[in-house]
């Protein structure tokens, strides 16, 4: 088919403007169906996050005024007051006429700023003009979310005969049970809208008189296609530029970027947002300007729209902006896709950006006071708080030289307990005025002050600068209970514009939360220093010590040595009652005191008495009691225990001692009076056996001269037995002269000499000399005795070994004599032999299982001629002499443990001395 020239025009013409007329109406459509209601659902977003940023910041507010009732500054009443004070004046708005109001969960109104005649009244049946109980659903929104947004009809802000749409945001504030709420008139919306859809109707209306002017014109000059042509594309391009200009007077940042992320476009918003102009972005990629931290989420979002399963969804990213500061931007990104052989191919994304630094920072400024409040319950100490206040202003300001001031008022001076200081090393405590110190200014003044460098140096020049001079300086008092306990403050030596006032405002919005943190955790410090000085004391105290509860009948507390002293270690000892440590005789003593003191009559505060330990010991103890009365009741006591039992036994020794030293003078006159009828006695007898029985001439003359001879006389002395009693006057001559020479020994010293020997070596000599020295004649055999030795290795002793080995046979002797008399045929009769070192003393120990003594036996155990055995069995020097021995020979101890029926142990100690 041949197309006539006419045909081809017209076929050319529509070639021509078709693309147009498409591209005009498309671009209507894309602008009333997709950028309108989307633009139209961000500011409406938009809107409510502000509305609900500003309802959090002010129940922020309510949470301080909480911390300050819960810190005791505060009564709940006034904190209510000043709450409802500063929130009834809060405006904002482009007209300052957007309000906050304050009901309860009643619902009655606690606070309406335009409805002051609702105040305190019941709120319930109030309905706006659909009839819709609107303060009702507000509380039922905070019962349900604890906070949420409510639509429904209102007047327009102070124009009560204007009523429209109306979207409130209301949260909850459980403490006092308010509910706060703050709203956005959509009307608002729809205008906004409505002046950027006039725009564009007129924009519009204008491409579409060009359209059809550029139709018409082509139609005309169809034969100067070429040039028609021109004129279309410049037409276009101006049309780009109206469309490009619609999109850069957005009142959103927007930018599209290709499949590599890399920037195709970006509006004058955006760069007024983030301070880069265009040249800088252009076919450049997103990595240099987000942080590293943040990349993983852009990554993720292009990965998945590559897959297919991008969104809509809004997300957060930090970036950096032209002057290198931390950004927060909201992006909302969606696909845009290009059609080829009618499918559509995926291109890039083109995104919206919202600025949301500030409302990042407010509930940094929250998180940081919440944070804040948290690190005195976390941190160990008052170093350790002020290191993680530190850490978490960094997080809302710049803090690179940073220091934290205490204020000693009755001093006036001021130490820094903390600083970190790029150039300042020197923070010495240092007396102050407000004259030649930044720190003490704010103290003296009471008011945050901040200082740019004209203001720094003139004060340098009036020596009112301290250390060196900063080019911007910025601090703020810490007050609590309207005192000032300090200062904190950051300073810089490099940038004077670091800080403004919007900084001051911060560190003031959080010196309060820090004030009281560090008041708190310097309470809780000196607290624990007080505490761990008692327990200190308590715990290393010399001196057992605990605490009772008279009324339970039970131990409060107990310290390490009161536990050594009764052998119990602590959760045994707090489980026992004062009667299960006290003998029968204490117990009685016990409570006749406790009767006393619980009548407050006069006793005296130290009492003696005898403890019985976990192993049944007993135990001799001294108590001072500090009573503890409840109400005129007496309800416990603190005790101080003193073991004396040591002190005790020390006082019977030198009873002991002063006895023996009577006993010795009287013993030694005795001795020498009976020592010479008994030599005349013994040397008579010994004559008259002589002159009987002895073959000597004299004998045999003066046995003639009467008659008879000397075996008749020998004969007859024999049958009588009266040689053989002449041997027996004269056996206990020998006898008497030894228990004579024995009571010289024990009060006569000699001059022996001394020499070092190995004691395990003096006492298996004495265990060889004991088994030689009885038989089976005896009543008992040494050798049926079971010996147990436990020698730890001990240096050997200056002694003289004879008379020690005499001290050892002669316990040896004894104790085998109490076992071979015990009746019992059951037990095996047992020695331990014990010889060990300690604390330079040498101790012999010899603990047998016989029958035991009882406590007047024990007594008098050292005694000279006291003894339990029959006249003809013992003379009861043998125990009194070993006790001269050890005690005045050798310098040394001897003591005795007894039961009855529970065996006896000696126990000797002797001084390990060098020779040296």
């Amino acid at each position: 088919m041949i197309l006539t020239n006419k045909s081809k025009l017209v076929l050319k013409i529509i070639r021509i403007t078709i693309p147009i007329w498409i591209t005009f109406i498309l671009f209507v459509l894309s602008i009333v169906f997709v950028f309108v209601p989307s633009l139209k659902q961000n500011l409406l977003a938009q809107k409510k996050e502000t509305i609900q940023e500003l309802t959090d910041i002010t129940h922020s507010l309510l949470l301080e005024y909480q911390q300050r009732i819960l810190s005791g500054e505060l009564t709940r009443s006034d904190a209510q007051q000043r709450a409802i004070r500063r929130i009834e004046n809060f405006r904002y708005g482009p007209e300052n006429k957007d309000y906050f109001w304050i009901n309860d969960m009643h619902p009655r109104m606690i606070m309406h700023p335009y409805f002051p005649n609702l105040e305190g009244q019941d709120i319930s049946n109030f309905t706006d003009p659909a009839g819709k109980k609107l303060f009702v659903e507000f509380v039922n929104m905070v019962q349900a979310e604890g906070a949420g947004y409510v639509d429904y009809l209102w007047q327009w802000k102070d124009d009560p005969k204007k009523i429209v749409q109306k979207i409130s945001y209301v949260k909850g504030f459980e403490p006092w049970g308010w509910v706060i709420g703050t709203g956005i008139y959509t009307e608002d919306v729809d205008h906004e809208i409505q002046l950027i859809m006039r725009n564009l109707s007129i924009t519009s209306l204008f491409i579409l008189m060009i359209a059809l002017g550029l139709s018409l014109y082509l139609t005309r000059q169809a034969i100067r296609i070429e040039k028609e042509r021109k004129r279309s594309e410049e037409k276009l391009i101006k049309s780009e530029k109206i469309h490009r200009k619609f999109i850069d007077n957005s009142p959103m940042g927007m930018y599209t970027t290709n499949l590599k992320g890399e920037f195709t476009y970006l509006n004058k918003k955006l760069e007024e947002i983030t301070g880069y102009k265009k040249e800088a972005w252009i076919n450049k990629s997103y990595h240099p300007v987000v942080h590293p931290e943040d990349l993983i989420i852009i990554e993720n979002k292009i990965r998945l729209r590559l897959q297919g399963k991008g969104s809509t969804d809004p997300y957060e990213v930090r970036m950096f902006n032209f002057k290198g500061e931390i950004q927060w931007i909201k992006i909302h990104s969606q696909s845009f896709f290009e059609e080829a052989n009618g499918l559509k191919k995926l291109v890039g994304m083109q995104s919206f950006v919202e600025d949301i630094s500030k409302i990042k920072h407010a509930e940094a400024i929250n998180k940081t006071l919440f944070s804040i409040s948290n690190a005195v319950n976390v941190t160990s100490s008052l170093t350790d708080l002020y290191e993680q206040i530190h850490i978490l202003l960094g997080e809302i300001i710049d803090v690179t030289n940073f220091f934290i001031v205490i204020v000693n008022a009755k001093e006036q001076t001021l130490h820094f307990p903390y600083y970190v200081d790029t150039v300042d090393t020197d923070f010495s405590s240092i007396t102050y005025d407000a004259s030649d110190s930044l720190s003490g200014l704010v103290v003296s003044q009471r008011r945050p002050i901040l200082l740019n460098e004209k203001e720094l140096e003139a004060r340098s020049s009036k020596n009112g600068v301290w250390g060196p001079i900063p080019l911007i300086w910025m601090g703020v008092p810490l007050i609590v209970k309207e005192k000032v306990i300090g200062v904190i403050a950051v300073q810089s030596y490099t940038d004077p514009h670091r800080y403004n006032e919007q900084d001051l405002q911060i560190l003031v919005s959080v010196s309060d939360q820090v004030a009281i943190a560090i008041d708190r955790k310097a309470s809780e410090t000196a607290l624990r220093e007080s505490e761990k000085k008692y327990k200190h004391l308590f715990n290393h105290s010399p001196a057992g010590m605990y605490e009772i509860d008279f009324i339970k009948s039970r131990f409060l507390n107990v310290n390490k040595t009161m536990c050594e002293y009764s052998g119990y270690c602590e959760d045994e000892f707090l489980t026992l009652t004062p009667f299960d440590l006290l003998t029968e005789e204490s117990k009685s003593l016990f409570l006749a005191r406790l009767e006393k003191f619980g009548r407050d009559e006069g006793e005296s505060d130290n009492i003696e008495y005898t403890i019985r330990k976990k192993d049944g010991q007993e135990l001799c103890v001294i108590l001072n009691n500090d009573l503890i009365y409840d109400k005129g009741i007496l309800t416990g006591s603190r005790v101080v225990v003193h073991d004396i039992t040591e002190r005790k036994k020390i006082e019977g020794m030198m009873i002991q001692t002063e006895k023996m030293i009577s006993v010795g003078g009287l013993a030694a006159g005795m001795a020498h009076e009976i020592n010479n009828p008994l030599a005349g006695m013994m040397q008579n007898a010994q004559v008259i056996h002589n002159r009987l029985s002895g073959d000597f001439p004299a004998n045999e003359a003066a046995a003639k001269e009467v008659g008879t001879s000397m075996a008749v006389i020998k004969s007859f002395m024999e049958k009588r037995g009266i040689l053989k009693q002449l041997e027996n006057i004269n056996q206990a001559g020998g006898n008497a002269a030894k228990i004579v020479k024995n009571m010289l020994s024990f009060v006569r010293k000699t001059d022996s000499i001394k020499t070092q020997h190995y004691l395990n070596e003096l006492i298996e000599a004495s265990l060889d000399l004991a088994q030689n020295d009885y038989n089976l004649k005896k009543k008992y055999d040494f050798k049926q005795i079971k010996i147990i030795r436990e020698f730890s290795p001990v240096p050997k002793v200056l002694c003289e070994a004879s008379k020690i080995q005499q001290v050892l046979f002669n316990l040896l002797k004894n104790a085998s004599e109490s076992m071979g008399a015990e009746k019992s045929q059951e037990k095996t009769p047992r020695l331990i032999l014990r010889l060990y070192a300690k604390q330079k003393s040498a101790y012999i120990e010899i603990e047998d299982n016989g029958p035991g003594m009882d406590i007047l036996t024990r007594k008098r155990i050292f005694e000279p001629f006291f003894t339990t055995k029959r006249v003809d069995q013992g003379t009861g020097l043998g125990l009194s002499v070993s006790y001269f021995i050890i005690v005045d020979d050798h310098g040394g101890e001897i003591g005795v443990e007894s039961k009855v029926g529970k065996g006896t142990k000696f126990i000797i100690k002797l001084p390990i001395q060098s020779i040296f």
